[in-house]
């Protein structure tokens, strides 16, 4: 199915809506462009975002170029493709995620290949953030922790959560003011992960 941007900004107000109710809430997260304004809204509105994904698919530009094949048909000749304004607003919201002295992203990916760092989005912001110590970037050691089962997820400060359903599509299941005790499940296996894996 194809998409246009209006209707990724008014994904994004749905979003909104739920994490502003202060209740229980869950809601499909359909493909890479939902995908990408779910973590976009994650950012906007948290200040620690801790991630378990394969490869960094999100913040790579691979990931925005299929988006625009994907939504061909609702492009017009002479606009950007969706993928690409996608892209923009994400790198933007990261930015000021970035600036912000009380904010820290934690990525654990599934696997790592110097492929991943070469394809991103922003390569120095990344580096910035690395550098400032506002970006933690690590990958699982396949030796101490199997993976085959696992699914990929994000999470934040604000109990906001992400539950990837299946990772070739990029669906997934979010969820808004997320039970404590599911929170602090999250935290401890993040913490898990953690230990079983090695700093990029």
């Amino acid at each position: 199915m194809s998409y246009t941007m209006q209707d990724m900004e008014s994904y994004y107000q749905q979003l909104m809506s739920y994490f502003q109710r202060e209740e229980y809430k869950t809601t499909s997260n359909k493909d890479r462009a939902h995908n990408t304004t779910m973590l976009r809204f994650m950012l906007d509105n948290s200040n620690t975002v801790k991630m378990f994904c394969g490869e960094m698919s999100v913040f790579r530009n691979k990931f925005y170029d299929t988006i625009d094949r994907d939504n061909k048909a609702c492009a017009d000749d002479d606009s950007e493709g969706l993928g690409q304004t996608l892209k923009k607003k994400l790198i933007t919201s990261l930015e000021k995620f970035i600036d912000d002295s009380n904010s820290h992203l934690d990525i654990i990916l599934e696997s790592y290949s110097s492929e991943y760092l070469e394809d991103l989005i922003d390569c120095n912001l990344f580096k910035d953030g690395i550098k400032n110590k506002k970006i933690t970037l690590r990958y699982l050691d396949l030796d101490r922790i199997q993976t085959r089962y696992l699914s990929h997820f994000s999470f934040t400060d604000k109990k906001i959560l992400r539950m990837e359903t299946n990772k070739s599509t990029h669906e997934g299941i979010c969820g808004f003011n997320i039970d404590q005790e599911i929170f602090d499940d999250m935290n401890k296996n993040f913490k898990i992960f953690t230990e079983a894996s090695i700093s990029i």
